[in-house]
């Protein structure tokens, strides 16, 4: 299943609420009364921490929680019909939701699933491919909408997968860029070294000796500028 895209025009209908930190939103996806149940993309994590090694997680965590007053008046106001029960506590609301923390303010859980593949640099490309053209954004995010009665829904299935698509992007982004750039700087230290090779040690300024280099490369790898700036590390989403 391809991608779904998130339009400006999709994207200025969600509503969210607050986690614990002041940064993280959730996407309400329902809406119980005064109770929501939202979602926030986590990331993409290696299997091997979940006992599952040669697989990658792809995880969201699920909030419930009392919505707050300006989402509350925006479905009271005659935009979403169904209001449910106003008596319920978070952890009450959704009885499809196996919540592994619950506090007097919130309940929230962690889901996900598998995909084949790693995120090493010899894997990490491929599977994050395999991903993009797979359903595996289409599973959970069944999985999470199974979890509350239809009536209550708040919004699309559709919907939900390119907010979940869009969650992931920056990470995706950021990864193969971190490839790209380690096959440059890899291909430059190859090269590199045939130099230092040919020139028999030869002393001599490092910018004139690597703008050697990457001149050498002209063609094959093009240098972003940046190389040298510490590295990056593989991305592997945020932390639950």
């Amino acid at each position: 299943m391809a991608k779904v895209a998130l339009t400006e025009e999709v994207a200025q209908k969600f509503k969210f609420m607050s986690g614990t930190e002041s940064t993280s939103k959730f996407l309400v996806l329902a809406r119980r009364g005064n109770i929501g149940l939202g979602i926030r993309v986590l990331g993409i994590t290696d299997g091997a921490k979940l006992a599952k090694p040669g697989t990658s997680y792809i995880h969201a965590r699920l909030r419930s929680a009392k919505l707050p007053s300006d989402v509350q008046d925006f479905y009271d106001s005659g935009n979403v019909v169904n209001i449910g029960s106003y008596s319920l506590e978070p952890d009450e609301a959704w009885p499809g939701v196996t919540f592994d923390k619950t506090t007097l303010s919130y309940s929230s859980t962690v889901v996900g699933v598998f995909a084949p593949g790693n995120l090493t640099p010899e894997q990490g490309l491929q599977t994050l491919d395999n991903i993009e053209n797979g359903n595996y954004i289409d599973q959970l995010v069944s999985f999470v909408l199974a979890t509350a009665p239809s009536e209550f829904h708040v919004v699309r299935k559709k919907d939900v997968e390119a907010f979940a698509w869009d969650s992931l992007a920056a990470g995706f982004a950021a990864y193969r860029h971190a490839v790209k750039k380690q096959e440059i700087n890899q291909a430059a230290a190859t090269e590199f070294a045939k130099q230092v090779e040919a020139a028999g040690g030869s002393a001599g300024f490092h910018a004139a000796q690597m703008k050697a280099v990457f001149t050498s490369l002209h063609g094959v790898h093009k240098y972003d500028g940046d190389a040298g700036d510490g590295g990056e590390s593989d991305y592997s989403g945020n932390t639950p």
